[in-house]
């Protein structure tokens, strides 16, 4: 990300989830004879900002080239847009009237 230029707003790691499975070692019943797998799923969230159309096209294909063997990639766009005309922020004399009725 550096490289380009790119932002990096914030990082972090949720909560790994763990599978567990237990199953019986033979198929006609030891309880006592029983083995137990278990696959761990990490995650890690890069928030990544001010990107344009190909410098994010760029970064991402960069990135899904080099990941290791067993490890996905999901990317997730999201952008900020301008409220429409028709919504309006409160004036002064507004918000002044909803905090006077609200308190009475």
């Amino acid at each position: 990300a550096k490289m380009l230029n790119i932002t990096v707003s914030n990082t972090w790691e949720p909560k790994k989830v763990h599978h567990r499975l237990t199953l019986l070692k033979a198929p006609f019943g030891k309880k006592k004879h029983m083995v137990q797998y278990e696959a761990r799923t990490y995650f890690q969230v890069i928030q990544l900002k001010h990107l344009t159309g190909s410098t994010a096209d760029t970064y991402l294909e960069y990135v899904q080239r080099n990941l290791p063997e067993g490890v996905a990639m999901k990317v997730t766009k999201t952008s900020l847009e301008r409220l429409p005309d028709y919504i309006k922020p409160p004036t002064q004399a507004e918000s002044s009237e909803r905090t006077s009725t609200e308190a009475s």
